[in-house]
C-alpha cells in the first residue's frame, strides 16, 4: 500500500511541474488544501478517490495514469 501511495504522490508532483503550477495553484484549481496536497506529493497521506479525481481534472489527467 505505501508504495501505491508513494507512486501515486510522484506522479501527481511530475505532472504539476510538468505544467509549471505551484500547489497553491492545484489548490486552487481541484479545491484541495495546499496542505493535503502537499502530503500526497509527499506519500505521507492516502487520498479518498474523491480527492483524487479533484486533482486529476485539474491536472487534466486520469485515474488510470496515477499509479
Amino acid at each position: 500500500m505505501n508504495e501505491l501511495r508513494n507512486e501515486i504522490g510522484r506522479n501527481i508532483l511530475k505532472r504539476r511541474q510538468a505544467l509549471k503550477i505551484s500547489s497553491t495553484e492545484l489548490s486552487s484549481l481541484s479545491g484541495v488544501s495546499q496542505s493535503s496536497i502537499c502530503k500526497i506529493e509527499r506519500g505521507t497521506s492516502s487520498p479518498n478517490i474523491e480527492t483524487l479525481i479533484k486533482i486529476c481534472k485539474a491536472l487534466n489527467i486520469t485515474l488510470s495514469t496515477l499509479p
